[in-house]
């Protein structure tokens, strides 16, 4: 982007997936809109802003030469109230007297009917000036947690009322969605609306407690226990690489059947108790995952900064209260480092080709104002390098007798490159995640996504028509690599302790003899 020879206005290629404002140094105060009168004001120019067909309007100040300083800001369809005071926005964005902005990425932070970003400007990460300084950080702060239409809340349910937040839609909107029945549950597990191996299990067993709720089952015992085991084993198909689903379909089909056994049994009691029990599902995780948060910090800080300071984490995927019953597994270790004021920085890699990096990840550190910066998937390993990464932490879908774990593909590979650079692994996952039933990680049932969630983006085609396409969700990572240790709510442990201080809670076959 620059300035065409001989004309003050900024030029913007309509080719490029932003629109560029460009700022003139800010010293005055000039209200709202741009007044090329005002005594050192800033004058804003705003060049081919993109209606519907990608047609212009030039609002420019034609008097003001145009300085080298730009924001960008997502591409979003303009309109004359979006616009409403836009100028006093951005100078509360980038100070009234500060250099020339610094390229940013800005997104607003509360929506409006006409604009599917809302009128704020909040940055979600800033880049400082190229520096060349070897481990300098300029980490983003985090936005304004107080908008409407951030949340964390993934799941919403009271009894005979379940809703997830569809994910697939962050961070553009928050928008959240009816799911009434077991067939609802695994079209939107399948589909991704909803995630992570908790969140999943959270969400199956709670569609079936509304099915329940509203009369389905029986009439009679047998019925209803058989309803109940039918939608389970249903259930568990939407995903099968994540364990904890598959571990509450058969806790929960054991306790229906062993509650219809009970002298006068009765089918309204067997129903309650089976809701009740998924019920207490929600309260448990957010439990399990405050203790996995706790325990992983002081684990780490001991490991990697056993004379006090602060250090640099670096997570993949999503593992955070999206993915959970709230806090988070890998993430809230990194809640956890930060309420104890010892985090310096999170990196969260982008986590292709589903994003969940940068778009959820980075979602929750700028609502919890977490200090963070996002990376590339390929930008792993140089980081661990450029910036002294303390530790590696990342979350788990399945973890087996030895060790070997199962998570977001792309985990293996910064196992592989936090070993070269003696950089402390950890795997941050509840007991529900292991299953001891399997030995090794060759016995792990990889789930394997269409391959136009790699060839395409937002239904726009990036790849070349015609090229094959391999498309795992998830790969497996040796225990040898997990140098750091495995956080569970019970403890932290060496993937070869793992077994022994698990035994017979976490196989799926039940209690080994």
């Amino acid at each position: 982007m620059g300035r065409s020879q001989g004309s003050s206005k900024s030029l913007l290629d309509l080719r490029t997936p932003f629109w560029c404002l460009a700022l003139r140094e800010a010293r005055g105060s000039t209200g709202s809109g741009c007044r090329s009168q005002a005594p050192e004001g800033t004058h804003l120019a705003l060049r081919s802003l993109a209606i519907a067909r990608r047609q212009t309007q030039d609002l420019a100040c034609n008097s003001c030469p145009i300085n080298s300083g730009t924001i960008l800001v997502p591409r979003v369809r303009l309109t004359a109230q979006v616009w409403r005071g836009t100028w006093s926005r951005i100078r509360r964005l980038v100070g009234g007297s500060q250099e020339p902005a610094k390229l940013m990425c800005a997104r607003s932070s509360f929506r409006e009917r006409s604009h599917p970003w809302g009128p704020g400007l909040a940055p979600c990460a800033l880049s400082g000036p190229a520096s060349g300084a070897r481990g300098q950080l300029s980490p983003g702060k985090g936005g304004d947690r107080g908008c409407n239409s951030m949340t964390l809340e993934a799941i919403r349910y009271s009894r005979g009322s379940l809703q997830i937040l569809d994910q697939l839609l962050l961070p553009q909107q928050s928008r959240y969605e009816a799911v009434g029945s077991v067939r609802q549950a695994w079209e939107a597990i399948r589909a991704m609306k909803v995630r992570g191996a908790p969140a999943i299990a959270l969400v199956g067993c709670l569609s079936l407690a509304v099915e329940l709720q509203a009369g389905a089952g029986g009439p009679g015992l047998a019925a209803l226990v058989a309803f109940v085991r039918d939608a389970l084993s249903f259930l568990v198909t939407a995903r099968p690489t994540a364990v904890n689903m598959a571990r509450a379909a058969r806790d929960l089909a054991d306790l229906a059947a062993q509650e219809a056994e009970r002298e006068g049994a009765t089918e309204e009691a067997v129903r309650e108790r089976v809701i009740r029990w998924t019920e207490d599902m929600l309260a448990k995780d957010l439990r399990d995952n405050r203790s996995i948060g706790d325990l992983g910090a002081h684990h780490l800080l001991e490991r990697a900064a056993p004379e006090g300071g602060k250090v640099i984490v670096l997570t993949h995927c999503n593992t955070g209260a999206l993915a959970t019953a709230g806090y988070g597994t890998a993430l809230g270790v990194i809640r956890s480092l930060h309420s104890l004021g010892r985090l310096e920085c999170a990196f969260c890699t982008e986590t292709r080709p589903y994003n969940q990096g940068a778009r959820l990840t980075a979602f929750e550190f700028v609502y919890e104002q977490i200090p963070a910066t996002l990376i590339a998937d390929s930008m792993a390993a140089a980081a661990m390098a450029h910036y002294g990464v303390s530790a590696v932490v990342v979350g788990a879908d399945r973890v087996v007798a030895n060790g070997d774990t199962a998570n977001k593909v792309g985990t293996y590979q910064l196992a592989i490159s936090a070993k070269h650079h003696g950089i402390p692994f950890y795997v941050a996952a509840p007991s529900s995640s292991c299953d001891l039933h399997l030995k090794t990680g060759r016995e792990i049932i990889i789930e394997e996504r269409p391959g136009q969630e790699l060839t395409h983006v937002s239904g726009v085609r990036i790849a070349a028509p015609g090229i094959g396409v391999w498309n795992p969700a998830f790969d497996v990572t040796p225990h040898d690599l997990i140098t750091g240790g495995i956080i569970t709510e019970l403890g932290v442990f060496a993937p070869e302790e793992l077994q022994e201080a698990l035994g017979a809670t976490v196989t799926l076959d039940g209690p080994q003899k």
